[in-house]
C-alpha cells in the first residue's frame, strides 16, 4: 500500500511539473502576442476602407474609344499634378472622416505547426530561433488581455456564425453606396500560429495569416526580440498574397 502511495504522488508531481511547465510556455506566447498585436495589426491587417484607388491611367493614345471617358494628358507635368491632386484629396478624407471601429476577426486558437514545417523552418532563416522541433499544440489567445488603441474591435471567429464574406455582403447590403465605407466594419481575419524562441527566449519567429475573403488574403513570417522585457517586433517578411 505504501508503494502504491508512492508511486501516485510521484505520477502527479510529474502531471503537475508537465502542466506547469506547458502553461508557463502559453504564458510567454501570450506575453508576446499582448506586446506586438498593436504593431501586428498595422503592419498585416489590411483596412480596404483606407486604402487609396490607383486613379485612371493615361489613355492609349489609340484607343479612341477610352479617350472621351479618361482624357488625355499633355504631358508628364500634367499627370503628375493629376496625381498629386489625387493623393492630397485621399490624404484629406483620411484626416475629416470618422470611421466606424474596425472588427479584427481572431482566430480561437493558436495553432501549432506540422512537423514538416518546423524541418523545413530549420534550414531557413529562423534556423536559430527553434530551439526544438517537438510540435506545440494550440491553445487559445485571451484577447481581452490585448490593449489596442481607439479604432479596433478584437473578436473571435467563433463569435459569427456567418463567413467573413457574408458578414461583408451583409455591410454592402447596408451601406451600399461609396460615400458610406467609412461606416463598414469587416475587412479580414487573422490566423495566428505558435511563437517558436532561441535557447534564452530573446528572440523568436511566428506565422501570421491575414484572410480577406475568398481567394484573398497574405501570409507573413514575423519575427520578435525582447527588448528590457518587452516584445517588439524585428522584421516581417511577406511570403505571398493571393
Amino acid at each position: 500500500m505504501f508503494k502504491i502511495k508512492i508511486y501516485f504522488l510521484f505520477t502527479l508531481a510529474l502531471i503537475t511539473l508537465s502542466s506547469c511547465n506547458k502553461t508557463n510556455k502559453s504564458n510567454i506566447e501570450q506575453q508576446v502576442f499582448e506586446d506586438i498585436f498593436p504593431e501586428l495589426i498595422e503592419k498585416t491587417f489590411q483596412d480596404f476602407r483606407k486604402m487609396m484607388a490607383p486613379p485612371p491611367p493615361p489613355p492609349n493614345p489609340n484607343d479612341t474609344f477610352n479617350k472621351q471617358y479618361t482624357g488625355e494628358y499633355k504631358n508628364k507635368e500634367e499627370m503628375d499634378e493629376v496625381f498629386n491632386q489625387y493623393r492630397e484629396n485621399h490624404s484629406k478624407y483620411l484626416e475629416t472622416t470618422n470611421f466606424a471601429p474596425l472588427i479584427v476577426i481572431v482566430s480561437d486558437s493558436v495553432k501549432g505547426y506540422s512537423k514538416e514545417d518546423l524541418k523545413r523552418y530549420s534550414n531557413l532563416r529562423n534556423s536559430q530561433f527553434i530551439e526544438t522541433l517537438e510540435f506545440k499544440p494550440s491553445f487559445k489567445l485571451d484577447l481581452s488581455k490585448i490593449d489596442m488603441p481607439d479604432g479596433y474591435i478584437l473578436k473571435y471567429k467563433s463569435e459569427y456564425s456567418e463567413s467573413l464574406d457574408e458578414l461583408r455582403f451583409k455591410e454592402w447590403e447596408k451601406y451600399p453606396n461609396k460615400e458610406d465605407r467609412h461606416l463598414h466594419q469587416f475587412s479580414g481575419m487573422l490566423y495566428l500560429y505558435q511563437v517558436y524562441f532561441n535557447k534564452d527566449k530573446t528572440y523568436g519567429f511566428l506565422n501570421v495569416g491575414f484572410n480577406c475573403g475568398k481567394l484573398c488574403g497574405c501570409s507573413y513570417q514575423v519575427f520578435v526580440r525582447n527588448v528590457k522585457g518587452k516584445w517588439v517586433i524585428d522584421d516581417i517578411d511577406n511570403l505571398g498574397c493571393a
